[in-house]
């Protein structure tokens, strides 16, 4: 078997509103700002555990911080992370890396609006 064949595989990746019984709910591609949106993602690890790492950059930020996310080998795995810090408006992109830096995914989402006070 090649080497390929044992890399993960992201079989779902949505953003959302909230996470429940470990699915993904208010799922959408655009949100008002200061929303907390969760990434979830259901992936296949045929290979052995590994990290992956997962980002959050707002267009014209620089140096996103890294999110850990530890997946076991499995036929399908569910974890999430989230970004609370969506007060400014703009495109937000989310990359998920593999321990190798290749890319799995890649999505964006647009926040939009004014933050609410309360």
């Amino acid at each position: 078997s090649t080497a390929s064949s044992q890399a993960v595989e992201v079989l779902r990746f949505e953003f959302a509103t909230g996470i429940e019984a470990r699915e993904p709910v208010g799922v959408a591609s655009e949100f008002q700002a200061g929303t907390r949106v969760y990434a979830f993602l259901e992936l296949q690890n045929p290979g052995e555990a590994r990290e992956l790492s997962i980002t959050f950059t707002r267009e014209g930020e620089s140096s996103p911080k890294s999110i850990a996310l530890a997946v076991p080998k499995a036929k399908r795995f569910r974890t999430f992370a989230f970004r609370s810090n969506t007060q400014k408006p703009g495109r937000y992109r989310c990359v998920v890396t593999a321990p190798d830096g290749g890319v799995l995914a890649d999505k964006t989402f647009d926040v939009s609006g004014e933050a609410s006070a309360h």
